[in-house]
């Protein structure tokens, strides 16, 4: 059975149009003609941080500011007496670092899990079907053992081959980000295989 990542327990949120179900799919609202709702009546669950959008704007835009100013700082002292060369070592290694901020945060994406599908809006807005999704991989975002889920996209959608994100704040913690990979990875497992034995949909 399709264990749901809602709560780290295992139950589904109430959908707009559903009632409430414990470690099962969400229940789909009928519409009129009695078909299953579209995917804007089950609930989103967010699976990635929500810190994503200030690790791909705030965090660049602040160390461009700071780097900015003290190249300035910089500037206004050399008029008035001249500088060592060796003060520009640590501009340099500003540099770097905003370079490499901003690098890695816009590989960033902000992920949804609706139903069987993930939303995702970063580098790329997309919709991705579960079954869609080749392989989950855990890695590291920095030295502070920041939790990196990369999902590999089987085929790909356009341009896009690999999915980034950070899994929600409370999954930092590793052995609850363990938890969310490997239920996730269910899901994932479950959808492929649904897909194997019924032909896409």
């Amino acid at each position: 059975m399709n264990q749901p990542l809602g709560s780290l327990s295992g139950s589904w949120k109430r959908t707009a149009g559903g009632g409430n179900t414990d470690g099962a799919a969400p229940t789909r609202a009928r519409t009129e003609k009695g078909e299953g709702a579209s995917a804007d009546t089950l609930e989103r669950e967010r699976l990635s941080s929500r810190a994503t959008p200030i690790l791909r704007t705030v965090f660049p835009i602040g160390i461009a500011v700071f780097v900015a100013i003290q190249v300035m700082r910089f500037w206004r002292d050399s008029r008035s007496a001249p500088q060592s060369p060796a003060l520009l070592f640590p501009f340099a290694v500003w540099i770097a670092l905003l370079v490499f901020v901003t690098w890695n945060g816009h590989r960033l994406s902000s992920v949804w899990l609706v139903g069987d599908t993930l939303e995702v809006t970063g580098p790329a807005s997309l919709r991705v079907p579960l079954s869609q999704v080749r392989s989950l991989r855990a890695a590291l975002l920095d030295y502070r053992g920041t939790p990196l889920f990369i999902l590999s996209l089987d085929p790909p959608i356009g341009n896009t081959e690999k999915i980034r994100f950070i899994p929600r704040s409370d999954s930092w913690h590793s052995s609850k980000a363990r938890v969310v990979q490997k239920t996730l990875r269910t899901r994932i497992d479950a959808a492929r295989a649904a897909r194997r034995l019924h032909g896409p949909t």
